[in-house]
């Protein structure tokens, strides 16, 4: 029943987010199988403590009884500066995972950070990291809140890795995975998934600030995912004043146009009105225009009788 009761009150205190009061060194930590690894928690009585290993989303108590040796994996002793130790011998890939230390007394219980452990694992081919960018509208992106990213490794053999985040190549932050996932079983064992969150602020991604994710198998090897980064265009504030400078210039254009137009009407209206000069007119259409002047009249004449001169006396 206590056990239970242990198990249940520290599986409420990981995922509740319960302030840590034990300090537990290192953070994380490469191994190679075979090697001997240990992990140091500063609590106060030896006897009280309780260690346990978080696999897949799974709390399991560690049995720290057996005393040091052939048979005896892990045990735990009091380290030279007083903090309590807890050793293991012959790690394998299994071994993987994130170590806590638990101080009770009576019902209460107080929890390490924890320590994440990591074998070293050759399988490494079919392994892909991928972060994901936000799916954010347009007035989040106005907004003064956060967006978050996020990164997914897949195809590991071991559900143990340290994942690193860099913003425009700065190392940002540095973790053991936010959670896990078992998958399909493939030919080197197990098939995990894992996935680590970022959240920063919306002017740092609205920047275009260059994002991406690592996953850390080993000491010496670190999977990088590609590059993203927003790719929206301008900031709101300047799409909104490049929009309202377009409708104005397309204003402005067609308002030349209407200008230029009105003019040309004009200037052919005033060339149809004006008489035309007989310097630019042909000379038929001059002759044409002498016989519309001529005026044609009816002479009458009356017949008068001949005058005979007399003839002087």
């Amino acid at each position: 029943m206590l056990h239970i009761f242990i198990t249940v009150t520290l599986c409420l205190k990981v995922y509740l987010g319960d302030c840590a009061m034990l300090h537990q060194t290192p953070a994380h930590q490469f191994a190679a199988a075979g090697d001997t690894v240990q992990t140091f928690c500063s609590c106060s009585y030896l006897d009280m403590l309780r260690w346990f290993v978080k696999k897949d989303s799974e709390m399991i108590a560690l049995n720290t009884s057996c005393k040091a040796g052939p048979g005896c994996r892990i045990n735990t002793s009091r380290a030279s500066n007083g903090d309590c130790a807890l050793t293991i011998r012959d790690v394998q890939p299994v071994d993987s995972g994130v170590y806590y230390c638990a101080e009770y007394s009576s019902f209460a219980m107080t929890i390490s950070n924890g320590s994440l452990l990591i074998v070293k694992d050759n399988s490494i081919q079919n392994t892909t990291v991928t972060v994901l960018a936000p799916a954010v509208s347009g007035s989040a992106l106005d907004s003064k809140g956060t967006v978050t990213l996020v990164c997914l490794v897949r195809g590991l053999s071991s559900p143990a890795l340290w994942v690193q985040w860099f913003i425009s190549g700065n190392l940002t932050k540095s973790g053991a995975p936010s959670s896990w996932t078992e998958g399909k079983k493939g030919g080197n064992g197990e098939s995990h998934s894992a996935t680590s969150r970022l959240t920063i602020p919306v002017e740092t991604w609205r920047s275009g600030a260059v994002c991406a994710c690592g996953a850390q198998l080993n000491s010496n090897t670190v999977i990088l995912s590609r590059n993203i980064s927003y790719t929206g265009g301008l900031e709101p504030k300047y799409a909104r004043c490049l929009v309202h400078y377009s409708v104005l210039g397309g204003c402005g254009i067609v308002l030349v146009c209407v200008l230029i137009g009105s003019l040309t009407w004009a200037r052919s209206w005033s060339k149809e009105a004006r008489p035309q000069s007989t310097e630019t007119s042909r000379p038929e259409d001059w002759e044409r225009a002498k016989e519309d002047l001529v005026t044609y009249a009816r002479l009458e004449f009356t017949p008068q009788k001949k005058l005979r001169r007399k003839r002087p006396a």
